[in-house]
């Protein structure tokens, strides 16, 4: 049995842990260190909400987000979190406040998931919103341009955040 897994392992033919920690690395937990991941303002938080009964929001992390968190080749641009509505934990926000996180996501009116939010490390909306998946071709192109355009408008306007 145990070079069964180790053969299946090998062969990528077994990645249900793999992509079970990688997704848990991902999970939002402490904005304000987070925060400090984006100190250069040369990055920008991409926060992913997600609902744990949604499909759509289960394929966007499978299809899209998952391989990005893998191929590291957004790392430069962004930093990638998750935070699902109705089964994560409080999570602390920009200034280390405890909230919860259906809470925190109504901050931004996102009732609506999956939602993409591009956020600098102040919480302001550095790009556009994206609402909803539907597994399109052109869907990673258009998330990595409004990466890149939240990346021009983080530099035009550099966070300034109170504390």
């Amino acid at each position: 049995m145990k070079n069964l897994l180790a053969l299946l392992l090998i062969f990528g033919l077994y990645s249900y842990p793999a992509d079970a920690v990688e997704r848990a690395d991902m999970q939002l937990v402490d904005l304000a260190a987070d925060g400090h991941l984006l100190l250069g303002d040369k990055r920008i938080l991409l926060l992913v909400l997600t609902r744990s009964d949604c499909s759509y929001c289960q394929a966007l992390m499978k299809q899209v987000m998952l391989p990005l968190v893998r191929s590291g080749s957004w790392d430069e641009q962004v930093v990638i979190r998750e935070l699902e509505l109705d089964t994560s934990p409080e999570i602390l926000d920009f200034s280390s406040k405890q909230v919860g996180a259906v809470a925190f996501a109504e901050k931004y009116g996102t009732p609506f998931t999956p939602s993409i939010l591009l956020l600098d490390r102040c919480g302001r909306e550095a790009g556009l919103r994206h609402t909803g998946y539907d597994g399109g071709d052109y869907f990673e192109f258009y998330l990595q341009k409004s990466v890149k355009q939240a990346l021009r408008w983080l530099a035009e306007y550099p966070p300034a955040c109170k504390q």
